[in-house]
């Protein structure tokens, strides 16, 4: 059995994709098309890593955090500041990520910095979030 990516993506035309071309490199995808199901994923299972998209709809978490979400363009970063420990091992991967950038405070900017961001509007950007989801996973068991 491979690695567990556990993909949070609303689209489901690049989530499935991306699913599949994880289970070619190996690895056993996750899908995740909203906020509920990610969580129980989170749940259910202890994932090697992440791959999460910002713009999605907020449903699914905390009503209080919806505000935080910009009508839904952050979904994603705000769903994952709640699992601190799952940051690390996490790629951000959004068409969103300036946008994302303005509005991060000193606090989360110094988090994310640390994280892997690849723009969905970058040439190669599935070969580029695989590439990071196995950097991530190497020498995890």
């Amino acid at each position: 059995m491979g690695k567990t990516i556990l993909i949070l993506e609303d689209q489901g035309g690049i989530l499935f994709p991306l699913g599949e071309r994880l289970e070619k490199e190996g690895f056993e995808p996750i899908l995740a098309g909203d906020i509920f199901t990610a969580n129980q994923a989170l749940e259910d299972f202890r994932p090697h890593a992440l791959i999460v998209d910002l713009n999605m709809d907020p449903a699914g978490l905390d009503s209080s955090l919806y505000r935080e979400t910009l009508d839904g363009q952050l979904t994603g970063w705000i769903w994952l500041r709640q699992y601190p420990a799952c940051i690390e091992k996490a790629v951000i991967y959004s068409a969103y990520l300036a946008t994302l950038v303005a509005q991060l405070s000193q606090e989360d900017m110094a988090v994310f910095r640390n994280i892997r961001q690849i723009s969905k509007r970058q040439e190669g950007h599935v070969d580029a979030v695989i590439a990071a989801i196995k950097e991530i996973t190497q020498g995890t068991q």
